[in-house]
């Protein structure tokens, strides 16, 4: 499992977790992070 897979299988497991403990959809959100996508997205633009 390459990295980008193994980083949207933690998002999942953290997200059913979630819904395990009997949270539905409308009270959550999973946020995600990606600090080189942002750097990338910095220098493009300025």
């Amino acid at each position: 499992m390459d990295g980008a897979a193994a980083d949207a299988e933690i998002v999942e497991l953290s997200h059913a977790s979630v819904m395990d403990f009997g949270a539905k959809r409308e009270m959550f959100t999973v946020r995600v992070n990606n600090r080189q996508l942002i750097n990338r997205l910095m220098s493009v633009n300025f």
